[in-house]
């Protein structure tokens, strides 16, 4: 009885969550999982400090968790929008893919 009185407390917090904060948390590899084993601790150290900015900027109000949008970090240099759209229309309809790069660091 307490388990469902839980999990509808939660699906009611989720269903008021207008910014779908509950959205912030997927993909998040954290240090000590099973899905953490093989992960560099290089690459370890930039999805924390990826986070770290996502949960500062989550702070504001007027920022949100897109439903929509699908960030994609690491990806390799050579891959480009029609090689991501068309993996990603595996998956389901893609209205418009944009690659964003760091060209500043991507030289170094």
């Amino acid at each position: 009885m307490v388990k469902a009185y839980l999990s509808l407390v939660i699906l009611q917090k989720i269903l008021k969550d207008t910014r779908n904060l509950h959205l912030a948390m997927e993909g998040v590899i954290k240090d000590g999982t099973s899905a953490a084993e093989g992960v560099s601790k290089t690459d370890m150290m930039k999805r924390k400090l990826a986070f770290k900015a996502k949960k500062k900027k989550l702070k504001n109000v007027n920022h949100f968790v897109s439903r929509d949008r699908l960030c994609i970090r690491n990806m390799p240099a050579k891959f480009g929008e029609s090689e991501l759209k068309k993996l990603m229309a595996k998956y389901g309809h893609v209205r418009q893919v944009k690659i964003m790069r760091d060209i500043q660091h991507a030289k170094q």
